[in-house]
């Protein structure tokens, strides 16, 4: 029962463990969103990007 009542447990705070990793992602993509370097990390990312910018799913969503 023990080692039953410790699985749960374990798996609780792996749980835990992921939303903070989820948490701390989310601020790193807002803190790059407010400093202007998002769109240059996209740019090493992806090499081959529309390079003026443009959004090809805009153009979808406004047709």
């Amino acid at each position: 029962m023990e080692s039953a009542v410790n699985v749960v447990i374990g798996k609780r705070f792996d749980k835990k463990q992921q939303m903070r990793r989820g948490a701390h992602m989310l601020l790193q993509i807002r803190t790059r969103i407010l400093d202007g370097t998002l769109h240059d990390l996209f740019d090493e990312w992806h090499p081959g990007r529309a390079a003026n910018g443009d959004n090809p799913s805009d153009e979808a969503v406004a047709a």
